[in-house]
């Protein structure tokens, strides 16, 4: 028994991660800034009312309630704007399906966080719906102090 406890305690110690010495400063740890914990905390999908490409940051219930009124035609889900913000990234209308973002693990880069996305593009060859589509994504993040920009990435 005490050979288990000791492997458990092991195992769990090691499981650990390095605390941050920064921890709670201004360069917190940026990869960890999606708010995981939040139920949802992303939303994607083939249909938006975009039809250009955009990018927003939403920081606040209006502004949030008017993104999912305008472009979705839908009563917005409930987000703690004191704990969290929003980052969409619409792609505007493509010709079929099979178009998506995804979202990267943000940076600090000189006291800012720098959050990048990729869009993501049917392979050559592939089955996908002959459709008019507007995919978009949305992702919440912790609030950081930080001045927060958000950009393609590779």
């Amino acid at each position: 028994m005490a050979v288990i406890s000791g492997a458990l305690t092991l195992s769990v110690a090691m499981g650990r991660a390095p605390r941050d010495k920064k921890e709670g400063g201004a360069m917190e740890d940026v990869a960890k800034l999606a708010a995981t914990e939040a139920s949802p905390s992303f939303w994607r999908g083939a249909q938006s009312g975009v039809s250009k490409p955009d990018i927003r940051v939403v920081k606040e219930e209006k502004a949030w309630a008017a993104l999912w009124k305008e472009e979705f035609n839908t009563e917005a889900p409930k987000v703690d704007f004191s704990r969290y913000f929003a980052v969409a990234v619409f792609l505007g209308l493509r010709n079929t399906g099979g178009y998506g973002v995804e979202f990267l693990t943000p940076v600090a880069e000189k006291g800012k966080v720098r959050i990048a996305y990729r869009v993501k593009s049917p392979g050559t060859g592939s089955f996908v719906i002959q459709a008019f589509t507007q995919p978009y994504a949305i992702q919440l993040y912790r609030r950081t102090p930080l001045e927060v920009t958000v950009e393609k990435g590779d």
